[in-house]
């Protein structure tokens, strides 16, 4: 087809019109500056904008709180975040960040960092399992936690997250996951009662028996049914000397020394301990303790005859005062209080 010299410019004038059509719609344009935008400009865009999410990059090791969504409104799950500090402070003993893990405890002013630093700086394994919520902020959990050279051990912790640090206001080690074992050795005339628990193997007493004359002779003991106290008697010369040692096995210490009771026992629910003397004319004892405190909540000697013993219905111990009237008492362990 043969095309006057006008009819090609009007043609050429038409293809170019369309072309420049494509451009505009097709070709994304910078609105500033009136030009393209080239690919990678957006994709280093897009950078950035994953950049700015992260506002702090150290808060972003801390624990992070859980959320969930209902219908439009995002809601914090506030006993997550807690159980996750609970976590994070006993990870980082392990660790060996005891300056971070000091810092993450409520009150510092009670214990110096070289106290801090003192107990923990020979933790290698920590384990934390059983988080119960007891209160607003306040949980109870078990630790199992073991140190250099040491066997592992178990501890019931309670504690509250306050402001997203830890306040810990009762630890106790209960050992739970060894079964004591006592026994005695004699070397030299010299006798030991050691307590065995794993490989910790510790000396509880030492007696010098070598003197027949007088002095001091190991004669027995026996263990608490629940396996947290060890209750030994020592035989004395002079006025027939008989004292009965009770030592708390978890904490490691003596809580009650006991001279010639007829009777004495924790009550079934390990919440007392109690000793009675009955001295026939003479003025015996009965004394009551809180248990674990041992703190004496109770003592009466007013002319004990006989201990009757302990009533587990009643809970309740029977006695009687008064070696002429023979006089009938009762004490009631829930009310602390002798009738």
């Amino acid at each position: 087809m043969n095309l006057t010299k006008i009819e090609k410019i009007f043609l050429a004038v038409f293809v170019l019109g369309v072309a420049a059509f494509l451009v505009v719609e097709f070709v994304p344009f910078d609105n500033n500056n009136k030009r393209p935008v080239e690919e990678s400009a957006k994709v280093e865009e897009q950078k950035v904008a994953n950049v700015d999410e992260i506002v702090n990059p150290e808060e972003a090791t801390e624990p992070a709180e859980e959320k969930t969504v209902e219908g439009d409104k995002t809601v914090v799950d506030a006993n997550a975040a807690d159980e996750a500090i609970i976590k994070s402070y006993y990870d980082k003993l392990v660790s060996q960040d005891l300056e971070g893990a000091y810092k993450m405890k409520y009150d510092t002013k009670k214990v110096t960092f070289a106290q801090f630093k003192a107990w923990y700086s020979n933790v290698i394994f920590a384990d934390v399992t059983d988080i119960v919520k007891k209160g607003d902020g306040s949980y109870q959990f078990t630790v199992y936690l073991r140190e250099k050279n040491k066997v592992e051990e178990k501890y019931l912790v309670s504690a509250n997250v306050k402001n997203g640090l830890l306040d810990t206001f009762s630890t106790e080690k209960t050992w739970d996951n060894y079964t004591p074992e006592f026994y005695t050795e004699v070397v030299g005339g010299v006798r030991k009662l050691h307590i065995k628990k794993g490989t910790d193997d510790k000396i509880l007493m030492t007696i010098d028996e070598n003197n027949k004359n007088g002095g001091y002779v190991f004669d027995s003991y026996k263990i608490s049914d629940n396996n947290k106290y060890l209750m030994y008697t020592i035989f004395g010369d002079g006025w027939g000397y008989r004292a009965v040692h009770i030592y708390d096995i978890d904490n490691s210490r003596e809580v009650v020394l006991l001279y010639a009771p007829q009777d004495y026992a924790f009550t079934p629910d390990y919440k007392y301990f109690y000793e009675c003397t009955g001295m026939g004319e003479s003025s015996g004892e009965f004394n009551v303790y809180a248990v674990p405190s041992f703190n004496k909540i109770y003592s009466g000697g007013d002319q004990i005859v006989e201990c009757k013993g302990y009533n587990k219905d009643m809970n309740a111990y029977s006695l009687v005062l008064d070696w002429n009237k023979q006089i009938p008492r009762t004490y009631y362990f829930k009310d602390n209080l002798m009738k």
